[in-house]
């Protein structure tokens, strides 16, 4: 009888101990912006005398924490729950490690919502096919009408634009899901091997679409004739470049083929589609176009805005805000940053950069980009409701479109949750405010690498430019900015030249990649003019080459030979995209001309070029105080700045009085695929010296002022740069409205 009452009395006694034991749990009071999940572990951990750690899968997250006098069970849990990860026993106490199960299934979850927004978009484009008739009592004008139906005509409309929506339909919204990023699916009537088969039906929809296009040709040049319109010496010139530009000839005989190219949108989300319908002669006789919206980062981000009277974006209200709301108040380091890197008003933004600011951009592995506006924000909102907070916010929270937001007005808590509401799920219930992206795979699968970027920027800023060999290291391990958004005003103040090249273009980060494989013995073979086939390349290159001649991003150059030399040089990469745009013939598509993939006695040329740069000194705004500037850069912001018409463009520039002059070696890449037929990208490698003389731009030396007026000169009699084209000018007119 006593050593059973001992045993209840025992299993008692254990009982209340293990609901001490919870109430026991150490309390922590912790705060901090956003920072790698293992760094606050470390902290908290020390706070309650036990060893956390995170799994390397978890610890590639970012965590913000705002919590008062918690019990750390109740934090675990939420940051378990926040970061898709569990807790385990390791050695000396707990790891957090992924939950791969929840994972999975976030996973098939995003994939599943990607297909779905797809078929919405599809399915809203396919009942457009069939709109509500125009009411004849409507009060619509014929300039509304006129307009309503010119951007119909922009946006796809016509023939081959409901052409191309019925061979979407055809394909189905869950074959167009399963177009990978960074990816080029073509479909065609006659597939070759770098080609897929259009669904049956498919020769019925573009029969019609040949006949239709007929008939709506014929009828607009009935109504040209009815209303001529001269043509200008511009449309004369572009003839004179691409042969075939802006001409409207009815289709006669059979169309030999029809391709539709489809490639997924890198910042709107889903997928752009092309139709292309050729003749016997390979020309392309009908060229159509849809987009087909899903969603996403940027697409997002432009829901969540409205636009003032300005016209420019600003946090959309929330008219269900609480009445007793304050204002957001931020940190003087990030209103600093938040009008530096505004691109609205970055001709007059602050000329000088904090030391306090400058030290934490330049140190992203220390101070997150994540770090400032969102991080503040977000624990200003938990300090103002009383809450804990536990926030894992993706990447893309910061943007190019972030970077157009007026900076000076107050943000109500509420303004800005619904400004962030399509990134991220914020769940406000009990004593916990939780903030997750909506997309969490995704979110995890594009996280930047801090420590790439920060070892990047300082690299830049010692050099005082951006060489190419620092360039093609970095792109070994990270994307563009133009696709990593959150480095973005990053390289906007520091290294700008690694986004745009001037007149080069965007800066082709495969091509970089395929420098950065390149060994000396190629580079010294390819300067002396030699040629590096294609067979001979290493894997590195070869991917890279595949990825610039088939991928999204792809502009091949073919030389028409009917075309008459122009006498202006048009800049090669926008040579090569108009031609894709307006050639007109098969030789622009590289599944075409490269129907078995690379080919293997294709080969690359290099030429390479010294220039002078030149690097505004003195008072200039933070955003342009480390542009270096070629001739060619130098003469379209002298052209804009003179010419007239252009004042509007022009009040975005700044104004560069002084200048340190450097070096350029330009690299000018040319990959011959086919006779004819060539891929070209270019880089540049910058010098630039602390200790060179300053210069007045209007006291230059005399040969580089030479050339920055010589191409100017050049750049006029491009009609792309005339301002009629920015403007407007005599482009011609909608069809009249019936």
């Amino acid at each position: 009888m006593m050593n059973s009452r001992l045993i209840v009395a025992g299993t008692a006694w254990l009982a209340i101990a293990s609901v001490f034991g919870q109430d026991a749990s150490p309390k922590i009071t912790y705060k901090t912006v956003a920072v790698p999940v293992q760094r606050a572990l470390d902290e908290i951990g020390k706070q309650a005398g036990l060893r956390l750690t995170a799994s390397p899968a978890v610890n590639r997250d970012i965590v913000i924490v705002s919590v008062q006098t918690m019990p750390l069970t109740e934090l675990k849990a939420q940051l378990a729950k926040a970061l898709s990860a569990r807790w385990e026993a390791a050695e000396g106490g707990e790891a957090l490690v992924a939950d791969t199960v929840v994972r999975r299934q976030e996973e098939q979850k995003e994939r599943a919502e990607y297909t779905a927004a797809l078929a919405k978009s599809l399915k809203e484009l396919v009942e457009s096919l069939n709109p509500p008739k125009v009411d004849p009592k409507s009060k619509e004008t014929k300039e509304e009408a006129a307009a309503r139906m010119q951007m119909s005509f922009m946006l796809g409309g016509g023939a081959p634009g409901r052409a191309t929506i019925k061979l979407m339909q055809l394909i189905g919204a869950t074959n167009l899901a399963a177009i990978d990023e960074k990816s080029r699916v073509v479909y065609s009537s006659n597939p070759n091997r770098m080609q897929r088969p259009l669904p049956n039906g498919a020769n019925a929809i573009l029969a019609q679409a040949v006949a239709d296009y007929n008939q709506e040709l014929i009828k607009r040049q009935r109504e040209r004739s009815e209303h001529p319109i001269p043509e200008d010496e511009r449309m004369k010139k572009l003839r004179e470049m691409f042969g075939d530009f802006g001409e409207e000839k009815p289709i006669e005989g059979t169309p030999s083929k029809a391709i539709l190219v489809c490639a997924r949108q890198p910042f709107l989300g889903g997928l752009t589609v092309n139709l292309k319908i050729y003749n016997e002669q390979g020309k392309v006789v009908v060229n159509g176009s849809q987009m087909l919206s899903a969603g996403g980062a940027m697409f997002d981000e432009m829901v969540g805005l409205e636009f003032g009277p300005d016209g420019l974006p600003k946090p959309k209200s929330n008219p269900n805000a609480p009445a007793n709301e304050k204002a957001i108040e931020f940190s003087a380091t990030t209103k600093e940053l938040a009008e530096m890197s505004n691109v609205m008003t970055m001709s007059s933004s602050p000329t000088k950069m904090s030391d306090e600011l400058r030290a934490k951009l330049l140190n992203p592995e220390q101070y997150d980009p994540l770090s400032f506006r969102h991080s503040e924000a977000l624990i200003a909102i938990a300090g103002q409701r009383k809450k804990n907070l536990v926030a894992v916010l993706p990447d893309t929270m910061e943007s190019m479109m972030g970077m157009m937001m007026p900076k000076g007005e107050a943000l109500l808590p509420s303004a800005y949750l619904e400004s962030i509401k399509g990134k991220v799920e914020v769940t406000d219930a009990g004593q916990w405010i939780i903030a997750r992206p909506t997309q969490p795979a995704d979110s995890r699968a594009n996280r930047i690498d801090r420590v790439a970027l920060g070892t990047f920027l300082r690299t830049v800023t010692a050099k005082g430019a951006v060489t190419l060999d620092d360039l093609a290291a970095y792109a070994q391990r990270s994307n563009s900015p133009m696709e990593d958004q959150a480095t973005f005003s990053y390289f906007m103040i520091f290294a700008p030249n690694a986004v745009q090249s001037g007149m080069g273009g965007q800066v082709s980060w495969d091509m970089l990649r395929f420098y950065g494989a390149m060994s000396p013995t190629q580079k010294r073979s390819l300067s002396e003019g030699g040629r590096l086939a294609i067979a001979q390349m290493n894997p590195t290159q070869t991917a890279s080459l595949r990825q610039m001649a088939f991928g999204p991003e792809t502009n091949l150059y073919a030389k028409n030979p009917n075309a008459k030399k122009p006498d202006f040089e048009m800049p090669s990469f926008l040579r090569g995209a108009l031609f894709g745009q307006f050639g007109g013939d098969y030789r622009s598509e590289p599944t075409e001309v490269m129907p078995n993939g690379l080919p293997a006695e294709g080969y690359l040329e290099m030429k390479l070029t010294q220039d002078k740069v030149a690097k505004p000194t003195g008072n200039i705004p933070a955003m342009f105080g480390n542009a270096v500037l070629g001739p060619d850069e130098l003469a379209m912001l002298k052209m804009f700045k003179e010419m007239p018409g252009m004042e509007q463009a022009a009040s975005f520039m700044p104004t560069i009085d002084e200048v340190r002059l450097g070096d350029r070696t330009v690299y000018d890449f040319t990959f011959t695929v086919a006779d004819g037929v060539t891929l070209e990208r270019s880089l540049n490698d910058d010098r630039m010296s602390a200790n060179s003389p300053v210069y007045k731009m209007s006291n230059l030396p005399a040969d580089f002022s030479k050339k920055i007026d010589e191409r100017m000169a050049a750049f006029k009699k491009i009609p792309f740069f005339d301002p009629a084209f920015f403007q407007g000018g005599n482009r011609g007119t909608p069809p009249p409205a019936n």
